[in-house]
């Protein structure tokens, strides 16, 4: 998969957010991918993480490593 991520510091109306899209086939190691994107936004305050997937499917078990 590609993975990327954007992160939107809060306004008046909307707390800090973490967006992460992910697109493509899933395949092993995407699990890790996710982590270390995620791992960017460390220092930053986050209250909700917004997660789009474009994805035909592919590897069940590692489907599942990137759903925990």
């Amino acid at each position: 998969m590609e993975i990327a991520s954007e992160y939107k510091p809060a306004t008046n109306l909307l707390p800090p957010i973490v967006t992460v899209h992910l697109s493509g086939e899933i395949v092993p190691g995407d699990s890790e991918k996710l982590r270390l994107e995620l791992g960017k936004h460390a220092g930053n305050e986050v209250l909700e993480i917004d997660f789009n997937f474009n994805s035909p499917g592919g590897s069940l078990i590692e489907g599942i490593r990137l759903a925990d």
